[in-house]
């Protein structure tokens, strides 16, 4: 599939539309409809459709965190930051503490909601620390966890 959009130049979904019709021939395959998601959402830009996709590859392996990672980071883009956050919250308990970059990078955005609409700077601190046990070489997990614990009221009065 990939070969065929490159080589026609898939820039406006025509051909992706057109694998999609195709699609329906077939037996249904998660890893099929995740590609086709990544293309839609990475290379398109077509959230949408990338949704469906995402949606169905969940459904066909309901056990890997890279589609509910996919998802996550989908809608965020739309603009849905609870739905978003429940699915990075799956895909780190689809993960446990796998060393992968999708176990790290769920973490990192499920800690970044938990800043930026929550308030839970600790709860945070905590998936960032984990997410840096599972990928060391993280700078955005490091640099966070950084400006949130020199942001951390040392305690006194005024918290000094």
């Amino acid at each position: 599939m990939l070969a065929l959009l490159d080589a026609y130049g898939d820039h406006d979904g025509s051909v992706g539309a057109l694998y999609d019709e195709g699609l329906a021939g077939y037996p249904p395959c998660a890893y099929v409809e995740a590609v086709t998601g990544d293309h839609w959402f990475e290379e398109l830009g077509y959230l949408l459709p990338a949704r469906r996709h995402y949606l169905r590859a969940a459904e066909l392996d309901p056990t890997c965190p890279t589609h509910q990672y996919q998802l996550g980071l989908l809608y965020h883009m739309l603009g849905i930051p609870e739905v978003s956050v429940e699915h990075f919250r799956r895909a780190v308990a689809l993960a446990g503490q796998d060393h992968s970059e999708v176990a790290a990078r769920a973490r990192f955005n499920w800690a970044a909601h938990l800043v930026n609409r929550e308030h839970a700077r600790e709860q945070a601190a905590g998936l960032l620390r984990e997410a840096l046990q599972l990928m060391p070489n993280y700078p955005e997990a490091r640099d966070t966890l950084a400006r949130l614990e020199a942001a951390r009221p040392r305690g006194g009065l005024f918290g000094r």
